[in-house]
């Protein structure tokens, strides 16, 4: 037997079972020991059957009593009950039952008098006895066996646990008594070398395969993992050194002091000293012939857009393009106002390109973009159109990232060999996780500009509703303006309890009766209907603005102090800390109020974050712990992706690790080094072949 062996060589594998393995793209015996169990069951953790009940499962060795009896709870349920007694080691006897719904046969697995060991989770109500519900078992004769840590994998096509669990039992013993070889199911040696397993403290390869599998005990489990996770990691590690060191060059954008200090001079304020940190770490990048990938992250209002408008400036000195891709038309536009601002008097083209340019517009503006007289192209997707040519792009600049897609970022950068930008007041998981591997280089604008106070964040159930739109009322009548945000457009027949902005809207105006003026903001409308409505807005000629997540990124309103998100569970944690975003923009004191009828623990757990939270970097990494770090060189943005067991933000020692071990195989000239790397870069590019990294 060998790698490459089909499944029909184990017992219980006919053609039909063969079949069923192959709809699950199983075909060979190497298919089946790269499956990993989605958990474990820890049968050797033994544990009392009375005291506190513990909410994990248990074995405890109980003593039946005498057989079952049969009760018809209702028509069509059945619960069968079984009276055990466990001894305590005082001697003392305790005593209980055993329950299964809809399973009379029960009976007939037991002999009165016996022992038994069941694992399974005790529960105990007052005035109830000590119960296990459909508890695994098994004969005390039968306690080697059973006693053990069982591996439970998915089911698929219709095959469950206990399949799979014989199938790959009978791999595992034929590995351990030497009837295969560790290689034979992985093409090769042990492709650790042995001085990275002295190293790095990782088991060998056998040790590794049976361990992940039938671990004999906690700690050859602990050993599997840990070198499974390692081999992850170092897996991306590689792919990032590769990346890194792609050979490419990038046109280096000098740094002309005379220009910076122009630029800082002409600035109607002074930078902060974040600011300062971080123009000193972008402008280092750019003057590299090595790409840059840096992502500047700063909250709301912090000051990002003069890093990149200084950035731009630098980049036009040096005769290449930029590109500055915002999510929305509306932001888009914003931006361009604000480039001028600050690149008007150094007589710098800027042009804007988006969805909705008149199509006689855009063939002239795609003209300037291709001839190199647009110098700052400030835009949209449609920045990644195929008919937009670049006469010479040298950065890229995504704004507000969290809102692309990786293929998007992707598209832009592959048009020129250029440095990438990547700005966010809340930085996606997945990012977090690329900053952790060393590919995307962090700098953080952290300093609040003069004058800005904390945002007052509440979490309330839809009883306070009342109160809290007539404290709304109270700040507009003081001359302050106010946000309502919904999750929906329309009222949905799926989730009529979720509240849509059309609803409120028409609600609001009932409530309002003229007192004030409430205007309607949603993804539906025209962009010149979003754009008037906004400008009222910021013209303080409406006084509450009702919205969906459309205006997560938008103009800036510095009189809006207060903000109502309605059905706040239905939004991610970088979306809602973006909405806050909104608001908090001058001196004034202001409010968010975040409600929800949903009580489920991780949505009271993720709304503490954003209440105690109001640094985004905090939030992000709260969000990684609750989501994941997203495919990191693919499109999810949630989800382990690659990665199945290794976690960097917990375990960033062993992370670390791996970075440091990729930084020495690839390099290297040594050849199982060499073999190494091989293996894992393709495994890397087999997972990651339609990616553009951006």
């Amino acid at each position: 037997m060998n790698y490459q062996t089909p499944v029909t060589a184990l017992k219980g594998v006919g053609t039909k079972r063969a079949e069923e393995l192959s709809q699950a793209g199983i075909q060979t015996l190497g298919d089946l020991i790269k499956m990993l169990p989605r958990r474990y069951e820890d049968r050797t953790r033994m544990g009392e059957f009375a005291g506190e009940p513990r909410d994990f499962p248990v074995t405890v060795r109980l003593k039946v009593n005498k057989k079952g009896t049969l009760r018809r709870i209702r028509r069509g349920m059945s619960l069968f009950v079984l009276p055990v007694e466990w001894t305590s080691p005082e001697g003392e006897a305790v005593k209980g039952e055993i329950n299964w719904f809809n399973q009379p046969y029960m009976g007939q697995n037991f002999t009165p008098g016996d022992a038994y060991y069941f694992f399974g989770r005790i529960k105990k109500e007052e005035g109830q006895p000590y119960r296990m519900y459909a508890p695994k078992y098994a004969p005390e004769e039968k306690a080697e066996e059973f006693l053990t840590i069982v591996p439970i994998y998915k089911k698929t096509s219709g095959i469950g646990e206990k399949v799979y669990q014989s199938l790959i039992r009978q791999i595992t013993d034929k590995i351990r008594s030497g009837e295969i070889k560790p290689h034979d199911l992985s093409s090769g040696e042990d492709y650790l070398p042995d001085d990275i397993k002295t190293t790095y403290h990782l088991t060998g390869l056998t040790e590794m395969l049976c361990g992940i599998h039938f671990p004999e005990s906690k700690e050859e489990l602990s050993h599997a993992r840990r070198r499974l996770k390692f081999e992850e990691g170092l897996t991306i590690a590689l792919g990032i050194e590769r990346i890194k060191n792609r050979g490419y060059g990038t046109q280096a954008i000098l740094n002309d002091p005379s220009v910076l200090d122009s630029f800082l001079k002409s600035l109607p304020f002074s930078l902060t000293n974040a600011q300062k940190r971080v123009l000193d770490e972008v402008v280092n990048d750019l003057a590299s012939t090595k790409p840059m990938n840096r992502m500047v992250e700063g909250d709301v209002g912090s000051g990002k857009t003069v890093i990149a408008a200084a950035a731009a400036l630098l980049t036009a000195r040096a005769g290449l393009q930029t590109a500055y891709m915002a999510p929305t038309e509306i932001l888009s536009e914003q931006h361009e106002k604000t480039f001028h601002e600050f690149l008007d008097p150094f007589g710098i083209q800027i042009v804007r390109l988006t969805g909705s340019t008149p199509s006689k517009k855009a063939k002239k503006r795609k003209d300037m973009i291709r001839s190199g007289q647009a110098q700052v192209i400030i835009g949209t997707h449609a920045l990644i159109q195929e008919s937009v040519d670049y006469y010479n792009l040298g950065l890229v600049i995504t704004d507000e990232q969290h809102r692309f897609g990786v293929k998007q970022r992707g598209k832009l950068t592959n048009k020129g060999d250029c440095h990438t930008l990547v700005m966010s007041a809340t930085p996606i998981p997945r990012s977090i996780a690329l900053t952790l591997f060393g590919d995307l280089d962090l700098s953080v604008i952290d300093e609040r500009p003069a004058g800005r106070k904390r945002i007052k964040t509440y979490f309330y159930t839809s009883k306070r509703l009342r109160d809290i739109l007539s404290f709304m009322e109270k700040e507009i009548g003081e001359g302050h303006q106010a946000y309502l945000v919904c999750p929906f457009i329309e009222e949905s027949e799926e989730m009529p309890e979720v509240h849509d902005a059309t609803r409120v809207y028409k609600e609001i105006k009932k409530y309002a009766q003229n007192r004030f003026n409430i205007g309607l903001v949603t993804g539906k409308m025209k962009a010149e209907e979003k754009d008037r409505e906004m400008r009222k807005f910021k013209d303080k000629k409406t006084d509450l603005l009702v919205a969906t997540s459309v205006i997560e990124v938008g103009i800036d309103v510095p009189d809006a102090t207060v903000m109502l998100i309605l059905n706040a569970d239905r939004f991610g944690l970088a979306q809602l800390h973006q909405l806050r975003g909104r608001i908090g923009r001058s001196e004034k004191q202001s409010y968010c109020f975040l409600v929800s009828d949903n009580l489920a623990p991780n949505t009271i757990e993720r709304m503490k974050i954003i209440v105690e939270n109001e640094d985004g970097s905090e939030i992000a990494k709260a969000d990684y712990k609750l989501r994941g770090p997203g495919e990191y060189f693919g499109t999810h943005q949630s989800g382990y992706g690659g990665l199945k067991l290794l976690d960097p933000m917990r375990e960033r020692k062993l992370f670390e690790d791996c970075i440091a071990c990729a930084k020495t195989v690839y390099p290297s000239g040594d050849k199982d080094m060499m073999l190494l790397k091989e293996k894992l870069l393709k495994e890397f590019d087999q997972a990651n072949n339609e990616i553009s990294l951006t």
